[in-house]
């Protein structure tokens, strides 16, 4: 009997068994290995977020208006959520030790626009009350992200801490975590007790006492609708006068200065 050609080809090939197909590349934190070093998976993470931020930089310097926002607004934020995701998996599986560290510290510090930069900056007050280092991420606390979240992490680290500075900063954090979320009584007891216990406590070049003092005068005495407080100065003349000499008329301030 002869066969035609598309029926032998259908036989030889039943005769073979079917290629594999070729295994694809797993996703990086798919490929995690019980027995990798979390200090090596952590440097990784940052060094492939280092390249592809490079990558969006550049793009970004080459876009037009719209592009940049579309860059600075989304793009970004995702970018930073991405790979933040990835080292608050790891750190979560390493609580307390110098990579949850490291990791929590990048994802406060670094990871621009992440959403979950405000739980991580949460667990670092939770996890490393005790740390004299905590004292450094106080003062990002101050700076943001606000929630009530962050207020109880901060109220406990003050009880806890062993370290006047850190209580200090954290009392200053605590202080502008509830003046950002709109609760003055809460500020002004906070910010007071910084200027009554914690004034010796150094923040950037300075002390906090100093800082307290001017957070609770702008509070109390320059709010709109308020009585401004009477200044003395030279005018452009060089002569003296004093702002309560104006009072009643519409006065414009301009208080300007070189550094």
């Amino acid at each position: 009997m002869v066969l035609s050609s598309s029926l032998l080809l259908t036989v030889s090939l039943a005769a073979y068994p079917a290629p594999m197909e070729p295994a694809l590349p797993c996703p990086a934190p798919a490929c995690v290995q019980a027995d990798d070093d979390p200090a090596d998976l952590l440097e990784d993470i940052m060094d492939e977020y280092q390249e592809a931020n490079t990558e969006l930089g550049q793009k970004f310097r080459s876009a037009d208006e719209a592009e940049r926002k579309q860059i600075l607004e989304v793009e970004l934020p995702k970018l930073s959520e991405a790979y933040a995701q990835r080292v608050l998996k790891l750190t979560n599986a390493h609580p307390g030790t110098d990579v949850a560290w490291d990791g929590l510290s990048w994802i406060v510090g670094r990871a621009r626009g992440a959403a979950c930069a405000a739980d991580a900056l949460v667990k670092m007050l939770e996890d490393f009350g005790k740390d004299e280092r905590i004292g450094d991420i106080c003062l990002r606390a101050a700076r943001g992200p606000y929630s009530t979240d962050t207020v109880k992490a901060l109220t406990k680290l003050v009880k806890i801490s062993p370290h006047k500075d850190v209580r200090g900063r954290a009392t200053y954090a605590l202080a502008m975590q509830y003046k950002e979320l709109e609760d003055q009584k809460g500020f002004i007891k906070q910010m007071s007790l910084v200027k009554k216990k914690y004034a010796d406590v150094p923040y950037t070049r300075g002390t906090l006492g100093p800082i307290a003092e001017g957070a609770i005068f702008e509070v109390e005495r320059l709010q709109i609708g308020m009585v401004a407080p009477d200044i003395e100065g030279a005018d452009l003349q060089g002569v003296d006068f004093k702002l309560s000499d104006y009072r009643g008329k519409v006065v414009v301030i301009d208080f300007w200065g070189n550094w």
